[in-house]
């Protein structure tokens, strides 16, 4: 009777160690099947080009910028290699939260060392609910959670594709859509101050140590936005940019103030900028980042020989 107990019970143990086993083999498959295989939109997310700051195979980053659409709508790297010279990525998605912010930046300076890494200032005010840390953290290590959309579009050929492509505008989206703003007086002065919620700033400190930590230098940047900035907002920042002794540059306001029209620059009445507006903010910020923090001049430079390739692929599809 005790024999047939223990091997009751064995069997009850080895069936549930074949399920775990089980479960575990099948989230792993799942998981790396539905791993973007290039960095593009159409490879089924459109956060593949946020997960990759490590396609630039012959030649470091200099500067990487973080965000959610704001960013990826208004600085063009292509368009700062022709003015600077510097190498820059965007890794931005749209609606980013600052936990997974976080872990796009532990991602990219695990593969990269920029010097500089440029947080625009839009995703800082984002509230996240208590459970999106945890939540961050199961997606992190179980890839199927983040990529669960894929399911409606692999294919047989994708799971054989290789993951070696590189998206040449590198995270820039390009829109060259009009719909001019009506509110332009929306960096009125005023003392009111937007703050920061808590557990934002505590996620940017986060941020901010992990980039000095790395030798990279953070920098928070505020792009124009007539639907998204405001003063209360600008001196919230800037209140925090002091207590957390990172520089803050506002593109909105003071000295560098971009000269947006915003008849002509925007695509969605002020929200976003479109092509026109993102070229003049990618070409002043390209020449306050040289300046301010001393970055590299590469053009002329053969290991970074695909930049001038891709410039030139860049002007011609933008009409340049």
């Amino acid at each position: 009777m005790r024999n047939q107990k223990l091997r009751a019970r064995l069997g009850v143990a080895l069936t549930a160690l074949a399920v775990f086993l089980m479960v575990a083999g099948l989230l792993a498959v799942t998981s790396w099947a539905s791993l973007p295989k290039a960095d593009a939109h159409e490879e089924g997310t459109v956060d593949a080009t946020a997960h990759d700051a490590t396609g630039e195979k012959n030649g470091g980053l200099d500067v990487l910028f973080i965000g959610d659409s704001e960013a990826y709508s208004a600085l063009s790297p292509l368009e700062m290699w022709g003015e600077s010279g510097f190498a820059s990525r965007v890794i931005a998605s749209h609606g980013q939260r600052l936990p997974y912010g976080y872990t796009l930046l532990r991602e990219a300076l695990a593969t990269s060392s920029p010097r500089v890494v440029v947080i625009e200032t839009n995703s800082v005010y984002s509230s996240f609910s208590t459970l999106d840390p945890s939540l961050r953290f199961l997606q992190d290590h179980v890839p199927i959670f983040e990529y669960h959309d894929r399911w409606k579009r692999i294919l047989t050929h994708d799971l054989a594709k290789s993951d070696n492509s590189r998206a040449y505008l590198r995270g820039f989206v390009v829109n060259t859509e009009v719909k001019p703003a009506r509110n332009v007086n929306y960096m009125a002065r005023t003392r009111e101050v937007s703050v920061v919620p808590r557990e934002n700033q505590e996620y940017l400190r986060l941020m901010v140590d992990y980039c000095r930590a790395h030798g990279a230098t953070p920098v928070l940047v505020s792009t124009p936005s007539t639907v998204n900035w405001s003063t209360p907002r600008h001196n919230g920042i800037a209140r925090l940019s002091r207590r957390m002794r990172v520089d803050y540059i506002d593109l909105n306001r003071g000295r560098h103030k971009v000269g947006i029209d915003w008849r002509t620059d925007t695509r969605d009445r002020g929200d976003h900028l479109n092509l026109s507006g993102a070229t003049k903010v990618s070409r002043e910020l390209s020449a306050l980042l040289s300046r301010r923090y001393g970055l590299p001049d590469h053009r002329g430079d053969p290991t970074y020989a695909t930049w001038e390739e891709d410039l030139d692929r860049y002007r011609d599809a933008v009409g340049e």
